[in-house]
């Protein structure tokens, strides 16, 4: 069996992310690949990111609902819950921040749009938020949270936890960065 030790502090704030923190993930905002203006795919695979299980990893261009930032977001209830995840170099023993915007999918109720938010292994949080009679999306405060890891190579890992039903939740703009 797998020991793992991990301090993890949840935090809800509205910190902002400088250039002085540098995101160590892949495409965070999910801008790649790019999809066409009002439509979505489904990828098994994005730059940076990979498909645990599922049917895969749905981008949108504003095809139901406005992005944190940028142009396009993720949805992980592609046609069924799915997992993405990635892995980046990490120090153990070093604190980071993992930021990432959540939004209800808009016309869901909150039992379709959970996702867990994992990191190597462990769950921090499951962001849940009922979209029920909104038109458009409602991103929260960036949610942060502290994490230290005991390996020097860690995974970030998003997972559909809501209705699987091909509608869900959305997630945008995921850093993770250096807290010190």
């Amino acid at each position: 069996m797998k020991k793992l030790s991990l301090l993890i502090i949840p935090l809800l704030s509205m910190l902002t992310f400088t250039s002085a923190n540098a995101n160590l993930l892949v495409n965070g905002n999910f801008e790649l690949p790019h999809v066409a203006n009002g439509t979505f795919r489904i990828f098994k695979n994005i730059p940076g990111w990979t498909t645990v299980s599922g049917a895969g990893i749905e981008v949108q261009f504003q095809s139901a609902g406005a992005p944190f930032d940028g142009n396009q977001l993720v949805e992980l209830d592609s046609t069924n819950n799915s997992r993405m995840q990635q892995t980046v170099a990490t120090m153990a023993g070093k604190r980071y921040l993992l930021y990432v915007a959540h939004s209800p999918r808009p016309g869901l109720p909150a039992s379709s749009s959970g996702i867990q938010v994992l990191f190597n292994g462990a769950v921090l949080g499951t962001l849940q938020a009922d979209g029920t009679g909104l038109a458009n999306t409602l991103w929260n405060n960036k949610i942060v949270w502290v994490v230290t890891p005991t390996v020097n190579n860690s995974t970030v890992e998003f997972r559909a936890v809501g209705t699987s039903d091909g509608a869900g939740a959305y997630i945008d703009d995921v850093i993770l960065a250096p807290a010190d």
